[in-house]
């Protein structure tokens, strides 16, 4: 501010410049809303303040360096740095001076004691202010424009117009499902009737609990909760309609659904339409790679979480191959409650689906005893296929876990269920193929196949009243017209609690196992307080008729007296058992029964445990049966270690045994069992007598292939005096590369000297005495080098010459040696050493002792030639040029005598 204005030149000493200088400069320096100042000249000029604003637009043009933060502490030395309020979220940057080493914000510290917020202090930076009072509860109503704006951004679903306060908000939802690709349900109860899902959306809640879409009171049961936009037209009465994709659009491909419950509401819903399926929770028509994550449904018409495809197999036949099944699904961390009339968790017609740390609850069945059970907790149905089911839980349905097929409907086949349990349900895991046409066990449509139980639990499983199906009975496993099914480590964990029973009928919680049931193993089955669940005289574990191949490893049993563990009538069977445990049985019933008649085979071990009687019952013959006792891999102390082969038969046909053989065939399974070759046998022939007395004689035979033989061939016979070879003038004993190093006998050797066997009987040669005399005469005392190698001298002497001096004075007499039967050569090829696989052994206790490893069956042969003599036929040879050479000398003595 210039008040004089002299225009006076520069260093005038006027009193009214020195007053116009002073009033400017004061101006200049302290002023902290005028940018501008004019000198005594009348000129404009920047005050301090002007200069500081144009470096503060500066350094913001530059940008911020945030930094954190006033809680934890930090030092700020430029002034474009800024620090967080992590209480609030915002930024602010220091206003004031900068003191020599920084400005120093001590941990600990909020803007308000570190300075204070204002011009010369503490600046704020951001809009976290503005967004948090727009955020408040009466945020909307001071800022609507840019509420809803925000809204619409972060796809909340009020940014089109959703209230919780509404009746309805289906409109709202679905225009910001249209709209955006990911969509947010905040907390609240939503109110609305069904959305349709399209393809890339992302659709969720802020959490299971707080986010709630509840389907509003009078929408028809057939209506569906979420669907695929596909079939947002198709209500589940049109879901298994022979034309459904005619109806249903394209795939809907790359969806989430997350973070929110559904209350389908059911109780307040009408039932209009009654001869189809009702309405799902979460519906998936025919859609690929979609994730539903962190998901509650509850009270859903038919199903809670629904995976099928364009179209159905329903009623179709057992081999029809649905269109456009559903895949590449998973449900994660999901739980469904009480629906009314069928599944929480199921697929149709669909592959490559996942189910992992799932929740089904069923509370009703056991809560409310006089309601029809009939609803199931995670079931793979009618065509699916690559199905795991991993981690997941399933309380109080009428079955737990299921794989299975319907009526004239293809069933579920590669399916897996690992560590998954199963509690309080009626049926805990269900594998079934319902009245499917039972003509072949290798039908691919015919029978639910490759289903895997790995590591799986039954708690408590019993019969419920309330249930019309198998009202008097439940079941920890059920097998009902299945293929190649393997059962891993299955606990049952049996009566733990008292549950709901209003009936006066016995009830029995039993495995069954229906109709045909082939190629099934059971694998380490524990069995825990299940003998409470049984009722007298009932078996455990039943197999109806037309069983095949089914194999037990591994039974272990705490207590069942009611009954025989294991029962079936079924005729033609294989059965493998072993490693069967019962701790506590009763001498009322064997543990295993087996009635059927013929056909079959059994391959078993001793039952162990304890207070029963039997371990096996079998009425009927079993061709080819075999039991085999417990053994160990491994000698223990005082132990001798058995197999035992047993034919079983009723004593009635004892008698009837002669010419019959008892053994092992070993055969060769080619293409999985599509023809079959024998390559050796061992087997113990009845010759005669009673096997029931001492009159009783067996042999004891080998069989092998040979060149130009198909089948097997006996190649040697033992029985209780005799070692032969079961076909005359055929098999030597050893081989040049493979000696025994003595034979000891009492007797020599019997060799056939039969003249009805021989021809061209004549003496010797005047040559053959000549030179045989002569090998008589050859050294003839030695030692095996082999020997020498480790005894030295003290190794033993032995007699006779060396082939190769024979084979010299034979040539050197025109004889050739090899004419001779007394002179033998033999050579041979390298052979590889051949290897088996030796089992891992284990002490008594279970411990491991060795591993399983490769050893040596047959070693190493390198080629080579050796020269041997037939001793006895040598001698002989000998023996008569001797006995020539004295003949010759009586002759000669006898004729000097005479003269």
């Amino acid at each position: 501010m210039t008040k004089y204005a002299t225009m006076n030149p520069l260093g005038s000493t006027s009193p009214y410049d020195l007053f116009d200088n002073a009033q400017n400069f004061d101006n200049a320096i302290n002023s902290i809303t005028a940018a501008i100042w004019q000198d005594r000249l009348g000129k404009a000029r920047y005050t301090w303040h002007g200069i500081e604003e144009m470096a503060k637009a500066a350094i913001a043009a530059f940008g911020y360096i945030t930094m954190d933060s006033f809680q934890a502490g930090a030092t700020l030395t430029l002034p474009n740095q800024v620090l967080r309020d992590t209480s609030t979220g915002e930024y602010y940057r220091w206003d004031g001076v900068f003191p020599t080493g920084g400005k120093i914000v001590p941990a600990g510290s909020t803007p308000a004691n570190s300075g204070g917020i204002s011009i010369g202090a503490w600046l704020s930076v951001g809009d976290a202010v503005l967004r948090g009072q727009i955020s408040a509860p009466d945020g909307a109503e001071k800022y609507p424009e840019l509420q809803i704006a925000r809204w619409r951004d972060e796809g909340d679903i009020r940014g089109w117009g959703a209230r919780s306060s509404l009746p309805d908000n289906t409109s709202y939802i679905q225009a910001a499902i249209n709209a955006v690709a990911e969509v947010i349900v905040p907390e609240g109860v939503w109110n609305y009737t069904q959305l349709a899902i399209p393809s890339n959306t992302r659709f969720h809640g802020v959490s299971e609990t707080k986010s709630i879409l509840r389907i509003k009171d009078g929408t028809d049961q057939v209506w569906h909760g979420l669907v695929s936009a596909n079939a947002a037209s198709v209500d589940a009465r049109l879901a298994t309609d022979a034309n459904v994709d005619t109806l249903v659009g394209p795939y809907v491909t790359d969806i989430v659904i997350s973070d929110l419950t559904i209350d389908c509401n059911s109780a307040n819903r009408p039932k209009t339409y009654t001869d189809r399926e009702q309405g799902t929770g979460i519906e998936l028509h025919k859609v690929q790679r979609a994730v539903v994550e962190r998901v509650t449904v509850k009270d859903a018409p038919q199903h809670c979480f629904n995976a099928r495809a364009g179209t159905g197999s329903y009623e179709k036949g057992y081999d029809y191959v649905a269109k456009y099944p559903s895949s590449m699904v998973r449900f994660i961390d999901c739980k469904a409650y009480n629906q009314l009339y069928d599944d929480g968790i199921t697929t149709h017609d669909s592959e490559y689906i996942w189910i992992d740390r799932c929740e089904t609850w069923l509370t009703r069945n056991y809560e409310n005893p006089s309601m029809p059970a009939v609803s199931n907790g995670i079931e793979v149905d009618d065509g699916s296929r690559y199905v795991w089911v991993t981690d997941c839980y399933s309380n109080g349905g009428f079955g737990g876990f299921q794989a299975k097929g319907h009526d004239n409907t293809p069933p579920a086949h590669h399916v897996w269920f690992r560590e998954c349990v199963a509690e309080n349900n009626h049926q805990a895991y269900i594998i079934s193929a319902v009245n499917s046409p039972s003509t072949s066990f290798d039908s691919d449509y015919a029978t639910v196949h490759h289903i895997y139980l790995d590591k799986c639990t039954a708690k408590n499983t019993y019969a419920f009243s309330n249930s019309a199906a198998f009202a008097a009975e439940a079941h920890y496993i059920q097998l009902y017209n299945c293929r190649s099914v393997v059962i891993n480590d299955f606990q049952v964990i049996g009566k733990t609690v008292d549950m709901p029973n209003t009936s006066t009928n016995p009830f029995k919680t039993i495995f069954r196992n229906r109709a045909y049931n082939a190629h099934v193993q059971f694998n380490r089955l524990n069995l825990r307080a299940i003998n409470d669940r049984g009722i007298d005289g009932q078996p455990l574990i039943s197999f109806e008729a037309n069983a095949q191949n089914i194999k037990f490893d591994g039974l272990d049993i705490d207590k069942f007296v009611r009954g025989s563990v294991l029962f079936s009538n079924a005729a033609g069977v294989n059965w493998d058992i072993k490693d069967v445990y019962l701790a506590e049985g009763t001498a009322s019933y064997p543990v295993v029964e087996l009635g059927g008649v013929g056909g079959g085979t059994l391959n078993a071990e001793k039952v162990l445990g304890s207070g029963f009687t039997a371990g096996y019952l079998l009425n009927g013959t079993k061709v080819n049966a075999v039991t085999r006792p417990e053994y160990s891999n491994r000698m223990l102390s005082g132990e001798s270690v058995f197999q035992q082969v047993v034919g079983c038969i009723p004593a009635t046909n004892v008698g009837t045994m002669v010419g019959q053989n008892i053994g092992h065939d070993h055969i060769v399974s080619i293409d999985g069992g599509a023809s079959a070759t024998r390559i050796g046998r061992i087997q113990t022939n009845i010759n005669s007598g009673n096997v029931n007395d001492n009159t009783c004689v067996t042999r004891f035979g080998i069989a092998v292939r040979e060149a130009g033989s198909a089948t097997t061939v006996t190649a040697l016979n033992v029985l209780s005096n005799s070692l032969s070879p079961a076909v005359d003038n055929k098999m030597q004993f050893g081989a040049p590369n493979l000696r025994a190093t003595q034979v000891c006998a009492t007797n020599g050797t019997v060799n056939t000297s039969d003249a009805t066997r021989k021809r061209g009987l004549r003496n010797p040669t005047l040559a053959e005495l000549a030179a045989f005399a002569m090998i008589s005469r050859l050294p003839s005392v030695w030692q095996w080098i082999a020997k020498y190698e480790v005894e030295g001298d003290d190794a033993r002497l032995h007699s006779g010459p060396t082939v190769q001096a024979c084979i010299q004075i034979m040539e050197d007499h025109g004889l050739t040696w090899s004419d001779y039967s007394c002179f033998c050569y033999d050579e041979w090829d390298d052979a590889p050493a051949t290897y088996v696989l030796q089992p891992a052994t284990y002490d008594q206790d279970g411990n491991l002792v060795t591993d399983e490893c490769l050893v040596i069956d047959t070693p190493a042969v390198s080629a080579g030639s050796v020269y041997s003599l037939r001793k006895d036929e040598l001698l002989w040879w000998c023996l008569r040029a001797q006995v020539s050479q004295i003949d010759s000398m009586e002759k000669r003595i006898a004729k000097l005598e005479g003269q």
